[in-house]
């Protein structure tokens, strides 16, 4: 046989099996009374009688009936004419185990009926999304768009929005106390509030409450939240208008009517095995309780506490504090809290707590790759790396290093594993390796093996050995701090 004869037969014997996978039924094995969902037809939006929707709108309205079908690629939004999965539902038998079985689950798609999808809810979220942006007098149907086949169809939705009822007065808090007084003020600075005649959006309101309650909590109302803050609507007084009244819930618990001070500020620094013996330095503006052993530098930590004692509590203070921290570089866990101080007679003192852990001084990575050069270079690498991660001090050009290399090299990583440990990187390198050869682009894939340890001999232990090995670590240091305070106790008891 030809070669051309061989690849005719192939084409035709493909051809033919496709044929004979489209031309099986795909709703044989349908409930009774049960129509197989071909996805959505069309949603056909009405112009409101304000004008055409928002673009937004517009976008949430199909979200909320965008249901993928059977043999649907999402990404590409894009129903490909090969329903296997549906095709092995219909006319393979499922044997209870073996290798049949498993290439049955394998290949198996379960088929999406239109009572899976429940046109008649989508239309009663189509009508709650139009009331929350305004469009309260709007409606939503559905059709069903049967072809050839009785027993599959695709869905046609119809929404008329019918007229925006914009917002025309605001109505503010009585100007009483502070707290009032602090959310009228902002309420007049709010962009949406404060834009004539906006249309009514629940969800740009419950943007603009937040907007205010994250300045509050910057003043000082620490456990203050949006939800305390409420709008009462009026339609009525004004058809076709909104009345919004602003009001405060009635159910707000005294403390969070309240501002605070900053109160005490305490960290405690664990290292990263646990264990060790406090030890207690007094800061400006902290009180540093760090686990010893510890080569820690206490004049780092205090450069990154942005909280004041006796100044009024921002929550932005506890972010900056955290990124601070963060930045070092040294810490696998920062945790800060906020507690009201129960021990003063001053009730509006919020304490600080601020909980770290270090992070294990060294991380080891393995690298084989196989890459390209602009030099014609091909060939296999390995890498082996080592970082010491410095809890003296910080590199002050970590910045302007990550600006000058974010163009030149070009890293994707895929992570195999929960751990993240172990990951797939195709990267792009650029660089000057010598005079003579100039600029060189290097391209390629490699696999990595990354591990942090606490001493470099601990790449060869598994972590379950590393784990016994601190345990044991442990139990020894706090045996030798119990016999260090055993004769100093028996000193004070004889004196």
């Amino acid at each position: 046989m030809s070669t051309r004869s061989y690849i005719f037969s192939t084409l035709a014997a493909a051809v033919a099996a496709i044929g004979i996978v489209c031309s099986c039924s795909t709703t044989s094995k349908l409930p009774e009374g049960e129509i197989l969902y071909t996805g959505v037809k069309k949603v056909e939006i009405a112009p409101s009688d304000s004008g055409r929707i928002s673009g937004e709108l517009a976008s949430e309205l199909k979200e909320a009936v965008d249901v993928a079908p059977n043999n649907y690629w999402k990404l590409l939004s894009w129903r490909y004419p090969f329903p296997l999965g549906l095709w092995v539902y219909n006319h393979w038998p499922n044997p209870p185990k073996g290798f049949k079985h498993w290439i049955y689950e394998k290949l198996v798609e379960e088929p999406v009926l239109v009572s899976d999808v429940r046109p008649e809810v989508r239309t009663h979220m189509i009508e709650q999304l139009l009331d929350n942006n305004g469009y309260f007098r709007g409606t939503a149907t559905y059709e069903l768009v049967q072809g050839r086949n009785p027993r599959k169809a695709k869905i046609l939705y119809s929404v008329t929005p019918g007229p925006a009822y914009p917002i025309d007065t605001i109505y503010t808090l009585p100007d009483s106390t502070r707290l009032g007084h602090l959310i009228d003020s902002l309420a007049a600075r709010d962009p949406y509030l404060t834009t004539p005649r906006r249309i009514y959006s629940s969800d740009s309101l419950s943007v603009a409450r937040t907007r205010i309650t994250n300045v509050l909590r910057n003043k000082g109302y620490y456990f203050f939240r949006p939800e305390y803050i409420e709008y009462l609507a009026d339609s009525i007084r004004q058809p076709g208008q909104i009345d919004l009244k602003i009001v405060l819930g009635r159910n707000i618990p005294a403390f969070a009517r309240e501002p605070y001070r900053t109160g005490k500020v305490k960290i405690l620094v664990e290292r990263y095995a646990g264990g060790g013996v406090p030890d207690t330095i007094a800061l400006n503006r902290a009180t540093l309780i760090q686990m010893t052993p510890s080569r820690l530098r206490a004049k780092s930590i205090e450069d990154c506490i942005a909280f004041r004692p006796g100044r009024t509590f921002a929550v932005r203070n506890m972010d900056r504090t955290q990124t601070y921290l963060s930045r070092l570089g040294i810490f696998n866990t920062i945790n800060i809290e906020a507690m009201p101080d129960t021990l003063t007679k001053d009730e509006r003192l919020l304490d600080v707590n601020i909980y770290c852990r270090f992070d294990m001084p060294l991380e080891t990575s393995l690298e084989v790759n196989a890459s390209s050069k602009s030099n014609s270079y091909i060939g296999p690498g390995l890498t082996f790396g080592v970082t010491n991660k410095n809890i003296y001090s910080t590199d002050a050009n970590a910045d302007e290093n990550f600006s000058q290399n974010l163009i030149n090299d070009i890293s994707f990583e895929y992570f195999l594993n929960a751990q993240r440990t172990m990951y797939v990187r195709l990267f792009r390198h650029t660089g000057y390796e010598s005079i003579l050869e100039g600029e060189i682009t290097q391209t390629g894939v490699g696999f990595v093996y990354r591990r942090k340890l606490s001493r470099l001999g601990d790449m060869f232990l598994t972590p379950g050995q590393v784990r016994r090995r601190q345990q044991r670590e442990n139990r020894q240091q706090e045996q030798d701090s119990d016999d260090q305070q055993q004769p100093q106790q028996k000193e004070t008891t004889e004196k």
